[in-house]
């Protein structure tokens, strides 16, 4: 019993250290580590293509670490493959204004919610910072010359 508890709790001190974006100081340990374990749930919800439960996990994250920058990037993440592009860009908006480097994609994430929103010229700006932080191989791997 003892082994399980320390291992426990080994477990949620690495999870707390090492989470991209970490909670709200505030929290304790254990609210940190539920955090920390519903953020990979959310993951696996949206490779699952289950967008909607994905969003409630969210925003449960979010009633306890409001601030919380991954909770808010996987939203608009997710609010893309629903269609709901303005809804996109303000999770995206609160993911930057909590941790400006809250994904190496995030420019390319808010390209694609504001190419679809129809505002062209925040899409054209994001794509070029975008394309800063690629190599040469990259951008023609991954074609984003074709995006602009």
């Amino acid at each position: 019993m003892k082994r399980i508890l320390i291992s426990t709790l080994l477990l949620a001190i690495g999870f707390s250290l090492t989470a991209k974006s970490l909670p709200d100081s505030t929290l304790n340990l254990i609210d940190k580590t539920l955090i920390a374990n519903k953020l990979i749930l959310v993951k696996d919800k949206i490779l699952d293509r289950d967008y909607r439960l994905a969003l409630q996990l969210c925003r449960e994250i979010l009633v306890d670490d409001k601030n919380n920058a991954t909770a808010h990037y996987r939203m608009a993440e997710s609010y893309i493959e629903i269609f709901d592009y303005e809804q996109g860009l303000t999770s995206h908006a609160k993911a930057i204004a909590s941790d400006p480097k809250v994904n190496k994609d995030a420019d390319l994430l808010l390209a694609r919610l504001a190419h679809r929103a129809g505002k062209l010229d925040i899409a054209k700006d994001a794509i070029g910072r975008y394309k800063l932080t690629l190599s040469e191989k990259e951008i023609k791997d991954l074609e984003v010359d074709l995006m602009e």
